[in-house]
């Protein structure tokens, strides 16, 4: 989740310790696209999601339209959850969010 994004386009890159390449999403003004995490009815946060990735420890760069980055180093927490009931998702649903500002 980036709380406070910066104005127009932008792209957020994710990567772990040991990886040879970011994962990166790209946002436009008003949307980074899907995300099952939403911001806050009315914010200004948007929220970019990475699909099966769930590193320990990741660096965030939020890079806009002209070339600036931020870079964040985040630790990860995850949670599991079973929405369709125990019996239905073997293993669960892994999920996890990290907010930078």
């Amino acid at each position: 989740m980036i709380a406070n994004p910066p104005a127009g386009a932008f792209t957020v890159e994710a990567i772990a310790p040991g990886e040879a390449a970011a994962h990166v999403v790209t946002c436009s003004s008003s949307d980074c696209g899907f995300a099952p995490v939403m911001p806050a009815p009315g914010g200004t946060g948007r929220a970019a999601f990475f699909a099966s990735y769930f590193p320990d420890n990741v660096a965030i760069s939020i890079v806009d339209v002209a070339g600036n980055r931020t870079t964040y180093n985040k630790t990860a927490t995850y949670s599991v959850s079973f929405p369709n009931g125990p019996q239905c998702d073997i293993g669960g649903c892994r999920s996890g969010v990290v907010t930078v500002p």
